[in-house]
């Protein structure tokens, strides 16, 4: 392209930019986040009032579940979205039916095929 320079690559191909690679014992963000999901404290159940023992998880739940039944509509979409799924969006990409057609033909800006 035209204005662009080849940029050289630091490395050879099939050679690594980082040969150790993550050292051995290092958790993941997701096996750090499940663990502190996964503590328990005792809490007032605010649907039922009842006090419980349940994980973190647990406990984002149902502080989601109580703002809904406020009526707070952000939070009850993000529960439906949870459990049904967000509804599936079509977009119509003709004009009344009608195709749309290309302004510009690649063939005559690239005769040679190189896209």
């Amino acid at each position: 392209m035209a204005g662009y320079k080849q940029i050289e690559p630091k490395w050879q191909k099939g050679e690594s930019g980082n040969p150790a690679g993550r050292p051995k014992g290092i958790p993941n963000s997701k096996t750090i986040l499940n663990k502190f999901l996964s503590l328990t404290e005792k809490v007032k159940n605010p649907v039922t009032g009842d006090e419980e023992e349940m994980n973190q998880l647990e406990i984002l739940y149902l502080q989601q579940i109580s703002k809904a039944r406020k009526g707070d509509l952000k939070a009850m979409k993000e529960i439906l979205d949870r459990l049904e799924g967000r509804p599936q969006q079509s977009v119509d990409h003709t004009t009344q039916g009608e195709k749309i057609t290309p302004i510009i033909d690649y063939k005559d800006v690239f005769p040679d095929n190189s896209i």
